[in-house]
């Protein structure tokens, strides 16, 4: 089986040894996974990025594998779609010592991105605004054993020596505020973008979430910045990035400041990341996070 050179750079950048030790072993993995839930393997995915993942004939119906080496959070992914009953795929499979599991394959499984690309930016975030007030009107109280999102403060220290000091500080300080009160967390997707929203006949759902405990307004941050293959180009960064602000405001139950807010400290975490796992920050994420930071100088 052929594997994207993305794919495979990104396990390396991501899980070190442990990674290329698991692509080494990934075919007798994928057999194993075959007979124990008796699936035969169609394709993988276009443009998988960290985790395998792949289309496999189950029973009569067509599904989505997904499996990824031991220490990713794999299986808490899978048991945050189990949770939630709107907006999300059934879960048919789940394999904790394997690190893997079988959903549903959404139909026609086509990304907002479509929408994005299409120049109908607008609409595609007035649906990421629906879906993430179907997502908050679940009962997840039960299950609250998720990281926090004010662990990620720590994130912020990669950026140092990559850009302005006082931007950091900032950061730091607006995302401290932003966490101090957690009477109103929930369970937060985490990372909520357009990639991670397909259409499911007339519906939208979710996949992929990264799963934290959080205050409900963060759940916005990563659209912001995304996709990034695809942004709008037919307006100014700043004009879309405004725009979007405001939908989001005028649908969700978040004042504009707030929005404002989760989404600078969001999209430098986002930069961190980039930082930590490849050396250098995503330029364009940066140019959005320099916009959203003129909100708070």
């Amino acid at each position: 089986m052929k594997l994207h050179d993305t794919f495979i750079k990104n396990i390396y950048a991501t899980y070190g040894e442990e990674g290329k030790l698991w692509l080494s072993n990934l075919s007798a993995h994928l057999e194993r996974l075959s007979a124990q839930w008796n699936f035969q393997m169609i394709h993988p995915v276009k443009d998988i990025s960290y985790n395998f993942v792949a289309v496999v004939k189950l029973q009569s119906r067509l599904a989505i594998l997904k499996t990824a080496p031991a220490s990713a959070r794999l299986i808490a992914e899978a048991e945050w779609l189990n949770v939630h009953k709107k907006n999300v795929p059934m879960i048919f499979h789940i394999d904790k010592e394997n690190n893997a599991y079988i959903m549903e394959k959404l139909e026609p499984g086509i990304s907002l991105k479509y929408l994005v690309k299409e120049g109908n930016d607008e609409k595609a975030t007035q649906i990421i605004s629906q879906v993430i007030l179907g997502l908050q009107s679940a009962d997840t109280s039960h299950q609250m054993n998720y990281q926090h999102i004010s662990d990620h403060i720590s994130s912020f220290a990669f950026l140092r020596g990559h850009i302005d000091a006082n931007i950091i500080d900032r950061a730091e300080s607006i995302f401290k505020d932003l966490c101090r009160d957690r009477s109103n967390d929930v369970i937060l997707h985490g990372d909520l973008h357009h990639d991670n929203i397909l259409q499911s006949d007339t519906s939208w759902s979710v996949i992929d979430p990264h799963g934290y405990i959080g205050h409900p307004c963060a759940e916005i941050g990563p659209m912001i910045f995304n996709p990034l293959d695809c942004f709008p180009k037919y307006a100014s960064t700043q004009s879309i990035i405004e725009t979007r602000l405001n939908i989001l405001a005028e649908i969700l139950s978040f004042d504009l400041k707030q929005i404002k807010a989760w989404a600078f400290c969001l999209a430098l975490r986002s930069a961190a990341w980039d930082i930590e796992g490849f050396s250098s920050p995503n330029y364009h994420t940066l140019e959005i996070a320099n916009i959203l930071y003129s909100y708070f100088r």
